[in-house]
């Protein structure tokens, strides 16, 4: 067998190898379910990155553009008086919430 062709199929072993061998590590098998959340933690990467107004704390609500700590407060003690919000325009009704604040919250915020 000539010397490049022997060089070949051992990096190809090599390579076979590492790639076998390493798959476990970064591959779950298709066949299983996902695995059970914890009690409290958000299922999906959209309730990871968006803040829900119905549930959010203040630090929370404080990540949101155009929202302080003041109107985060007035969110809170709105929901408290008014049970939670039934559409994503409905926090207009807080005060010091303009429909403005809202539209800038796109991608950012929703209402479960």
């Amino acid at each position: 067998m000539p010397k490049e062709q022997k060089r070949f199929w051992l990096l190809s072993l090599a390579v076979l190898l590492v790639v076998c061998g390493a798959s476990p590590l970064f591959f779950a098998p298709f066949d299983q379910a996902d695995p059970p959340q914890p009690c409290g933690q958000p299922a999906s990467l959209e309730e990871l990155l968006w803040v829900d107004l119905n549930t959010a704390t203040l630090e929370q609500l404080c990540t949101l553009p155009g929202i302080g700590e003041a109107r985060a407060g007035a969110i809170l003690d709105y929901r408290q008086a008014h049970g939670g919000f039934g559409r994503l325009e409905d926090v207009c009704a807080v005060s010091g919430i303009s429909p403005k604040i809202v539209e800038g919250w796109d991608g950012l915020a929703y209402v479960s």
